[in-house]
């Protein structure tokens, strides 16, 4: 699996929520994939979460609220990466790099809801992939580190929507469907 096919995955599927069915059909952590695969897969997208907040801290359009909440979910997904990484590596395999910097990269954002609308969708792909990945890891425990990382993702997403004012889900089990 090389670093782009995760990129690929989580862009697409940033855009809509819709799509996450085409993670495990493009192969990105089918069910029996090695474990270091599915952490790595994990790990793409706590980088590419990264840099989303990244983005929108140097947009210079985050009012200190806004800020602070994007630092708390920036710090969470720093420590999310460590914990991956490390982990990849105990398991003997080669953590994936960090994404490269693409023009659309430096697009700005209009307004500080953009910015936080990326972050909301990154959010909201990355509880809903890792549920999607956990039955995929074969160890048990790395399949509760898997769900206990979806579970901060899916607190990011809600104070990050609570943030945009909008409504918090509808209905029960709104992640990893």
């Amino acid at each position: 699996m090389t670093a782009s096919r995760p990129r690929r995955a989580f862009v697409a599927t940033c855009l809509g929520a819709a799509a996450l069915p085409a993670l495990a059909a493009r192969g990105e952590a089918p069910v029996g994939a090695g474990d270091v695969a599915v952490l790595n897969a994990m790990l793409a997208i706590e980088l590419e979460t990264l840099a989303a907040y990244r983005r929108a801290a140097l947009c210079g359009l985050l009012v200190p609220a806004a800020q602070d909440l994007a630092g708390r979910c920036a710090a969470d997904h720093r420590a999310h990466r460590e914990l991956l990484v490390a982990t990849i590596r105990a398991l003997g395999g080669v953590p994936v790099d960090a994404p490269q910097a693409h023009p659309d990269d430096a697009a700005t954002f209009a307004r500080e809801a953009d910015a936080l609308d990326l972050a909301a969708r990154c959010e909201r792909f990355a509880a809903s992939a890792y549920l999607a990945m956990v039955p995929a890891l074969r160890d048990r425990g790395l399949a509760k580190l898997a769900a206990r990382v979806a579970a901060d993702e899916a607190m990011h997403w809600g104070m990050v929507n609570a943030a945009l004012g909008r409504p918090p889900p509808g209905a029960a089990l709104s992640f990893g469907a």
